[in-house]
């Protein structure tokens, strides 16, 4: 089965590093431009190693890629990675890492956090 995931092309210092991963739909919000990823799962370790080396650095300005399958949920920011579930309940340790790096909380929401409402927000 695959993990599905939401980047932000503005997150990447090199876009074309998308042209590596099966891209699902995209869309334009506001200055940013939203990927829909495809990952199978046993390639997904490597897959995410790409990407965070592909994002800009969180010392120039904190981005997050967040993954989804299922129950589980993974968020991908440059220089670290946290496995937790799609319940926001689960989701403290990975906010607070976020908003200590200059997220503001209302962008950690990590919508959308499953495929149903994936497919949903990029109208397929």
């Amino acid at each position: 089965m695959n993990y599905y995931g939401i980047v932000i092309e503005q997150s990447l210092n090199n876009p074309d590093i998308i042209n590596e991963f099966d891209l699902v739909a995209q869309k334009q919000k506001g200055s940013w431009r939203f990927l829909l990823l495809s990952i199978p799962e046993n390639e997904l370790e490597n897959q995410l190693k790409k990407l965070q080396n592909s994002m800009i650095r969180i010392n120039d300005e904190c981005w997050y890629s967040h993954f989804f399958r299922d129950e589980t949920m993974i968020v991908v920011y440059q220089d670290a990675l946290f496995k937790t579930t799609v319940n926001p309940n689960d989701w403290k340790e990975v906010i607070t890492y976020g908003i200590n790096h200059g997220v503001p909380i209302e962008q950690l929401d990590f919508d959308p956090h499953t495929k149903k409402e994936a497919l949903n927000l990029f109208e397929l």
